[in-house]
């Protein structure tokens, strides 16, 4: 009991659990949407550069007590910068003129030196201080490591609400109906993360993709001209289609004034979809593919590909992932990332830094691709993997979301890796994918046993040009009367209803088609906004 009162007052113990504490907040704040894998490398690090400072100013001030202090001041001021500036930048009014880092900067610089100068002068007479951030510290990894442990229970299955359950409930789909089940097609639905109607694209990027409609339609496509997406994003779109829904309806308890998804239960009604349930009980087999973001994907799929590697798992801690960007933007690393932005010599100090280490793991035997690589890999090896699906035996209900053209933008007009992190291009990716997808489709369409169905759609519009954020590229592929079935203001929430009706004997009654908004603030507080056909 003595050896742990000890270790509970000294001032060594706080700094290392400050220094975790920051991460696994965000990690538990972002769980849904990121691998346990991305957080090693950061609390590793973390705690390696801690100890370092820890034992460098305890050779400089001869006392443990002042480094332990002097090293806790730090880890406070540098994981705390960007959330104050996030926040000061917002404030109304003035937050233009004090959310700048020639603001917060000096003055985050004044609070270590007058901290240091109290610590270094004052230091032997903290008194209970040491003990008071040892508890502190300690609550607080205790209150997130349950909030860890909550949403890794939430993580599972999710039951549906009773009011969906009633919903699905209503006779709409029986598969008894069906007489001839070894002749069902398959079906691909394959998403082009942020593809854009035609007049969008041309509006807004100046790219004009006739060309490639013209393939689709030469394929046998229908190309509705008035379409536009349920939703304005991935989180709330993906759901809908494949379950046949408007969100309002699958929520729990849906509250329009909530300030976040509930990623968990989104996550959920994606893998575990309405769509994949009932083509599951007619004997599908469901194929998916890795992509950017792990929860728009289908893991337990009956065959899911993902990129094969050597020294996959080193390979997959030493990634640079978005939990990087977020964890940088929050610190006091976001003054080197503006330093990055203004200043060239910076920006080509810190390239010769990444490439420095990049050449290190490599002398190790590890090749760690970057988010961008990692990207381009996933996206090339689902389309490889694609034009294949048709020898597998059996009936297949294919998924498939491209995390492209979505940004940052990856793809060259050939297929090279050709990343544009700043002001990109778009036009080579929608040059390629313009290529590669008729190419692809005209396989799936003749390598198959049965015509299959095909839908190629955007989840949304493009997200550089607002006004165009639910004008999406939709395209159907329905074999035999189903195609005379599209109408030009069709939008994804029936797509599946007018397939159940037309290949599976479905009774779905089809829903009014309306498109939503929402702000980041009230993600759940929708408003309409009216359909809109191209101007001729």
């Amino acid at each position: 009991m003595k050896i742990f009162y000890r270790i509970l007052k000294s001032a060594v113990l706080a700094p290392l659990l400050f220094a975790l504490y920051p991460i696994l907040a965000l990690w538990a704040y972002n769980f849904e949407v990121m691998q346990p894998i991305e957080v090693v490398l950061p609390l590793f690090l973390a705690l390696i550069g801690t100890l370092v400072l820890l034992l460098i100013l305890r050779l400089l001030s001869k006392s443990w007590l002042k480094a332990g202090l002097l090293t806790t001041l730090v880890i406070l001021l540098f994981f705390t910068y960007g959330h104050i500036f996030n926040l000061v930048s917002n404030l109304p009014e003035i937050g233009d003129q004090l959310g700048r880092h020639r603001v917060l900067g000096p003055l985050w610089i004044l609070l270590l030196s007058v901290g240091g100068f109290l610590i270094l002068k004052h230091g032997k007479k903290a008194g209970d201080l040491p003990l008071f951030l040892n508890c502190t510290g300690l609550a607080l990894l205790v209150l997130t490591g349950s909030e860890l442990i909550y949403a890794q229970f939430l993580d599972t299955d999710v039951e549906l609400p009773a009011k969906v359950a009633a919903l699905q409930d209503k006779n709409t789909f029986d598969p008894a109906r069906i007489a001839d089940k070894q002749n069902l097609p398959d079906i691909y639905l394959i998403v082009l993360d942020s593809y854009p109607r035609h007049d969008a694209l041309l509006n807004g990027l100046k790219i004009d993709n006739s060309p490639f409609l013209k393939e689709l339609t030469d394929l046998g496509f229908v190309i509705p001209t008035c379409n536009m997406s349920n939703y304005d994003n991935t989180i709330l779109s993906m759901p809908s289609t494949l379950n046949l829904h408007y969100m309002e309806d699958y929520f729990p308890n849906f509250d329009p004034n909530a300030t976040s998804y509930d990623h968990a239960y989104q996550k959920n009604i994606i893998r575990h979809s309405l769509v994949r349930k009932n083509l599951t009980e007619l004997g599908y087999k469901t194929i998916s593919f890795e992509t950017e973001y792990d929860w728009v994907e289908i893991q337990d799929a009956d065959i899911y590909y993902a990129i094969q590697t050597r020294g996959a798992f080193i390979q997959a801690l030493l990634n640079t992932t978005e939990f990087d960007s977020v964890l940088s933007d929050t610190s006091a690393l976001r003054l080197l990332t503006n330093a990055e932005e203004v200043s060239p010599w910076v920006k080509q100090q810190a390239n010769k830094f990444n490439d420095l280490t990049s050449k290190f793991i490599g002398m190790i035997g590890v090749r760690a691709p970057g988010r961008s690589q990692l990207k381009y890999q996933q996206i090339m090896t689902a389309l490889d993997n694609l034009e294949k699906v048709p020898s597998i035996p059996g009936k297949k209900f294919v998924y498939l979301h491209l995390a492209a053209p979505h940004p940052n933008t990856v793809l060259g007009p050939n297929g090279e890796y050709q990343p544009q992190k700043d002001s990109p291009d778009y036009l080579d990716t929608f040059i390629y994918l313009d290529k590669r997808m008729p190419e692809i489709l005209g396989k799936l369409i003749n390598n198959s046993r049965v015509p299959p169905v095909i839908i190629l759609q955007g989840d949304h519009g493009m997200h550089l040009f607002t006004y165009s954020r639910l004008d999406n590229l939709m395209a159907y592929y329905l074999p035999g009367t189903a195609k005379n079935l599209v109408y030009p203001s069709i939008t994804p929430v029936n797509t599946f209803r007018l397939i159940f009706n037309a290949y599976f004997d479905g009774r779905f009654p089809l829903l009014t088609d309306d498109s939503f908004q929402s702000s980041k603030l009230h993600p759940l507080g929708f408003h309409v906004v009216p359909p809109k056909c191209p101007i001729n």
